[in-house]
């Protein structure tokens, strides 16, 4: 496991962690957008880099985070 995968594992669990406060607070398209980041960041840590598909990489590493994003301009916007 290479440190890359360790920061992002430690980063996922801590955007985990803003998800469940997201939620007892009751922001729930915060919560939305955390959670999505946070199964990114899960998801690049255990997806192997040999894979023949480089589409499930693209998805996990450029379109999760924009959507993620997406949610929290439209969330600060009109939330």
């Amino acid at each position: 496991m290479s440190p890359n995968d360790r920061f992002s594992i430690l980063a996922g669990c801590i955007f985990l962690i803003v998800f469940i406060y997201t939620l007892y607070i009751k922001s729930y398209l915060y919560a939305l957008g955390w959670l999505i980041l946070s199964a990114a960041l899960l998801l690049e840590a255990y997806t192997p880099r040999k894979i023949g598909d480089r589409e499930i990489l693209i998805i996990i590493n450029v379109a999760l985070p924009f959507i993620a994003l997406g949610i929290f301009i439209y969330t600060l916007i009109y939330g």
